[in-house]
């Protein structure tokens, strides 16, 4: 080999060392700024997730200790805070096939979301979305038992949507306090109530709600929640049903 192809050999040989190290080194930071970026955005996540604990708590404030009004400051931290969308709820009691009580009514939802990910709050119900889909990350207040059945129907009303960088003020106002049925079976021996539940949203929140509707050990009528409506029911010697409406205002 002469001279001249030993040099151009040394100068290909280090071309290519240098093409391969860059790439690796784009590669490596390529990776690593979209591990970072995912990190920030899940404790954005995590964040805004507490903050709808916070405002559930407050909202369940309101109605449970009778106080008119209550505030709570959370951050949208870069995403948007907003109150909409619908939730619509059936409940229908019978008792030896006939039925006594049909109540129907529909609800707004609270959502904090951060690009594709979502937190929010519906019926009493706190969830959490974004690729994989919905789950309900804490149940409804309701209490489905043979003796005695407890359903607080916790419905939200406003329609608002704010982006900013600054806090913003949630305040959350009663608007309605109602016992809407109350009945007891009698002895032991008499015809139990059935109480049957119907939910309508997205097909997503449906899939939630029929999974929390399984775990309390419901009899299905309609499990299939690929049309937004999941309908289950139960029986029961006791029923409570109450309704709680509370306005929501962003300031």
């Amino acid at each position: 080999m002469t001279d001249d192809e030993r040099g151009v050999s040394e100068v290909l040989s280090y071309i290519l060392v240098f093409s391969v190290v860059a790439v690796t080194i784009a590669f490596v930071l390529g990776d690593g700024l979209g591990a970072v970026t995912t990190t920030q955005q899940n404790a954005r996540i995590d964040a805004a997730q507490s903050g709808v604990a916070i405002l559930d708590k407050s909202i369940e404030t309101v109605y449970q200790t009778g106080v008119p009004r209550r505030s709570t400051e959370l951050k949208p931290n870069g995403g948007t805070l907003s109150v909409g969308g619908r939730l619509d709820v059936d409940i229908v009691v019978s008792q030896g096939g006939s039925d006594l009580f049909d109540y129907g009514s529909a609800s707004s939802r609270f959502t904090h979301t951060i690009d594709d990910q979502s937190v929010g709050l519906a019926l009493g119900a706190r969830f959490r979305s974004g690729t994989g889909g919905v789950a309900m990350t804490a149940e409804p207040p309701f209490h489905f038992g043979d003796e005695r059945t407890n359903l607080p129907v916790v419905l939200l009303t406003g329609a608002d949507s704010v982006s900013t960088g600054s806090p913003v003020q949630i305040v959350a106002d009663t608007e309605n306090e109602e016992l809407l049925d109350h009945r007891t079976a009698g002895p032991s021996a008499g015809t139990p109530y059935t109480v049957e539940v119907t939910v309508e949203t997205t097909p997503e929140r449906a899939a939630a709600w029929n999974r929390y509707f399984q775990r309390e050990g419901l009899t299905a009528v309609d499990d299939d929640p690929s049309d937004g409506t999941v309908v289950y029911s139960h029986e029961t010697r006791r029923l409570i049903i109450e309704e709680f409406t509370t306005g929501l205002e962003l300031r």
